[in-house]
């Protein structure tokens, strides 16, 4: 192995995914818009990878898409406003529309417009002691409210429908456009709620469809905050009305997450070592990001510990991976193991006793309580039992994951 594995989205299908990107194009392609669909995953999950898979055979049979990545934009400017540009700007930039005089000067204008109502309504935030005395009365006025004789109060109650006919004239009346947004999750929440408005505003009739890849708990969180845990409004109610199609993804299959870490088995010692597989695919979830990463992670330390002698072989290959799937999965449980490294060894020994001796010992202990508490944790450490944890041959792993001491050879 002589390079780390880039945490990028696949352009090509590694995991397994065409099936579930075939499915998604074609409901995309039977269905009317205006639509939205929810890509929703955990992170690391590999939302990204899927939708640009289905962008990608979209495009090639002829259908017309814009890729927005929302973390881009995120604390820069009015969200809402650079996703609209992004549309505007694939109209515009588009070979098909070269010559078409008349339909680029109104979409310029529109776009100008739209750019200038963002830019007001944006002043409504801005902080204190940036602002300077000779621009008060700018935007003094510029905070006042529209009123039916401005100007922008004409032109966004006429935005939909304007748009609504630039969008029909681009993809044609039976057509449409597909709009990719993406890592919403990676956004401050309220900025990803403000997304989801700007679609049910300003694009709720038009020729366009939503493909939104984000983990639904973040949406949930930014539409508590926005609007104050009230009541009367659910925040899964909320983001149901904006979705109409939600598509879970699916952890990988054992063979497709292998598929990431097969090019770098033998270097790492794992072929045929299925009790490491075992590890690395309860460890992460069969998480695509999650395993990237410790197979990055576990090349590195394993390399650190060659340097002073003490090259990981089979046992030691899996406290290593054990170590650093608890760092990665439970950094709390890591943190005490780190204090106390028979803490693995007083668990199993805890799962042993009868019902009500285990009782009274986790009554005693809470590092080994918050640990029967977590069902995933559990069910992870139950699969590994394989796994040596005595706490003297343990130790100089945990350490290590630490970066505190590299470990002398192991036994």
């Amino acid at each position: 192995m002589d390079e780390l594995i880039a945490d990028n989205p696949e352009t090509r299908d590694r995991l397994g995914f065409a099936p579930m990107a075939e499915i998604l194009v074609n409901v995309i392609r039977a269905t009317s818009a205006p639509f939205t669909v929810g890509v929703f995953g955990a992170w690391g999950s590999g939302k990204t990878t899927l939708m640009n898979l289905v962008r990608m055979r979209l495009e090639a049979q002829g259908t017309k898409a814009v890729w927005f990545n929302a973390w881009k934009y995120d604390g820069k400017e009015v969200i809402w406003n650079a996703l609209m540009q992004a549309i505007f700007y694939r109209m515009k930039s588009d070979p098909e529309m070269v010559g078409k005089t008349d339909f680029l000067q109104r979409l310029g204008d529109t776009a100008g417009k739209f750019a200038l109502f963002a830019a007001k309504a944006a002043t409504r935030f801005i902080p204190g002691n940036i602002v300077k005395e000779g621009d008060v009365d700018a935007v003094v006025a510029a905070l006042k409210p529209l009123s039916a004789n401005d100007p922008q109060f004409e032109f966004i109650n006429k935005f939909e429908s304007t748009f609504d006919g630039l969008a029909k004239e681009y993809v044609g009346q039976n057509g449409k456009l597909v709009v990719f947004v993406d890592d919403l999750d990676r956004c401050l929440p309220e900025n990803a709620v403000a997304i989801l408005e700007a679609i049910k505003l300003y694009m709720d009739r038009t020729n366009v469809m939503f493909v939104l890849g984000v983990e639904p708990a973040v949406i949930e969180e930014g539409i508590r905050a926005r609007y104050r845990d009230n009541p009367k409004l659910q925040a899964k109610d909320y983001l149901e009305k904006i979705v109409q199609l939600p598509f879970v993804m699916r952890g990988l299959d054992q063979t497709n997450a292998r598929s990431l870490i097969l090019p770098y088995e033998e270097a790492s010692g794992w072929s045929g070592d299925l009790v490491m597989h075992r590890l690395i695919f309860a460890g992460t979830a069969a998480n695509p990001r999650r395993i990237k990463r410790f197979v990055n992670t576990y090349y590195v330390l394993s390399r650190i510990a060659e340097l002073s002698g003490a090259k990981p072989f089979q046992a030691d290959a899996h406290r290593l991976a054990l170590v650093l799937l608890l760092q990665m999965r439970a950094p709390d449980v890591y943190a005490e193991l780190v204090r106390n490294a028979e803490l693995l060894r007083d668990y199993r020994e805890a799962c042993d006793l009868p019902t009500q001796q285990r009782d009274d010992r986790l009554a005693r202990r809470n590092d080994l309580r918050a640990i029967f508490e977590d069902s995933q944790l559990r069910a992870f450490l139950d699969q590994t039992k394989e796994v040596d944890v005595n706490p003297d041959l343990l130790r100089r792993w945990v350490l290590l994951a630490r970066g505190e001491e590299e470990p002398t050879a192991g036994q």
